[in-house]
């Protein structure tokens, strides 16, 4: 089954990425170490007093499951059984410590959902178009920071027909590519002028995608960008958008 961002809508039988970022002095950085990650399940018929949130434990991972993937940056890939993940609310907690063994434990909780299986019906396949907008449209050059590209269903807004393509637009796949185009000293080739080939927008929440755009080592100028969704049978391949990078 698909591997599914916390805010991806995951369902029983997907694979739920959990991610865990840390920062100290405005910087990323990593924690000393992460002993353990408890999964709780929010239950309202255990609600009481001095267990508000109704928590029921599920699962306990091993800290050193945990993947490192950059500076403070770490996830599990927890496997959605669907005999254990049921539809519902759950809690993530992290227990680490954060300068070394002497510190006591911390607890960060981050919050996810199980989501039952989306089905939707209707006479027609999926034959309206989707279009996609982009903010900020130019960055200045040294900026490592993330760019928002929202997902948008051509359709009458308002209307059932727009839930219904939003829905199932959070269960594409979204990608991004960036071309820089033609001038001085570039080469005419436009393979050779890529600098982004079709990466995939890994950061998703609904109908809207997170890319980190690094700019340091991407020299000033005008490029293209182009957006690209797969969805079903189909696939979505917006126009050349453009975007620059300045001093």
């Amino acid at each position: 089954m698909a591997v599914k961002d916390r805010n991806q809508n995951a369902q029983p039988g997907d694979t739920v990425r959990l991610k865990f970022f840390s920062f100290s002095a405005g910087a990323c950085k990593d924690v000393f170490e992460i002993e353990k990650i408890d999964i709780f399940r929010l239950f309202c018929l255990e609600r009481t007093t001095e267990n508000p949130l109704g928590r029921e434990l599920v699962e306990t991972i091993d800290g050193s499951e945990a993947i490192r993937d950059d500076v403070g940056q770490h996830h599990i890939d927890l496997e959605l059984d669907t005999l254990t993940y049921v539809v519902g609310r759950y809690q993530d907690e992290w227990h680490h410590k954060f300068e070394d063994d002497n510190q006591p434990t911390q607890k960060s909780t981050f919050d996810f959902g199980v989501f039952p299986n989306r089905w939707f019906t209707d006479s027609k396949p999926i034959i309206h178009d989707f279009s996609f907008t982009y903010l900020p449209t130019r960055f200045v050059k040294g900026s490592k920071k993330f760019m928002q590209i929202e997902i948008i269903p051509d359709v009458p807004r308002g209307t059932d027909k727009q839930r219904y393509y939003e829905n199932i637009a959070k269960d594409g796949i979204l990608f991004i590519s960036m071309i820089q185009k033609c001038g001085d000293n570039l080469p005419q080739e436009e393979d050779l002028r890529i600098i982004i080939d079709e990466e995939c927008v890994t950061e998703r929440e609904g109908c809207f995608g997170f890319f980190r755009l690094d700019t340091e080592e991407i020299d000033c100028g005008l490029f293209d960008l182009v957006f690209k969704l797969e969805l079903g049978p189909n696939i979505y391949i917006s126009d050349r958008q453009p975007f620059q990078i300045f001093a």
